[in-house]
């Protein structure tokens, strides 16, 4: 089903990089194995096509250079998480992920909750196309 809407919707494939990087936390090499085979095939599919027929969307969904060293690129989301959530709920779900590193027991879930946010904001933010509600995947991770 992930397969599909990567190839109807460039931004779902943000779930790829976050689950590769919960079976790498758990070593599961095996899984890791077919996910990336299956990635490539996906993503070396829709590259070609999309190079080869539609090299206009390539630029829709890349950026170039100069824009990946301006900080606006990577602040958007930054600056557009408060209008969709409150502060007083990211600050809330901060002090959450704060006071369950300090339980030990807790570490490995805040692991995947952090490992969610950062990738998940990474690859969003890397992406040209840019709208506040992309963003609210990220959220329950908090």
């Amino acid at each position: 089903m992930t397969a599909l809407g990567i190839l109807t919707y460039v931004q779902t494939a943000i779930v790829i990089p976050i689950v590769l990087t919960w079976l790498l936390m758990r070593r599961r090499w095996r899984s890791v194995m077919v996910l990336i085979g299956v990635t490539t095939v996906i993503a070396g599919g829709w590259a070609f096509v999309a190079a080869r027929w539609s090299p206009v969307h390539v630029t829709l969904v890349s950026p170039d250079v100069q824009q990946l060293l301006t900080i606006e690129h990577w602040a958007f989301y930054a600056r557009t998480l408060p209008k969709i959530a409150s502060a007083s709920l990211l600050m809330l779900g901060l002090l959450g992920i704060a006071a369950a590193w300090l339980e030990r027991r807790w570490r490995r879930e805040v692991l995947v909750s952090l490992s969610w946010l950062v990738i998940g904001y990474a690859a969003l933010s890397y992406l040209m196309a840019k709208e506040p509600a992309y963003v609210l995947p990220l959220l329950p991770a908090m």
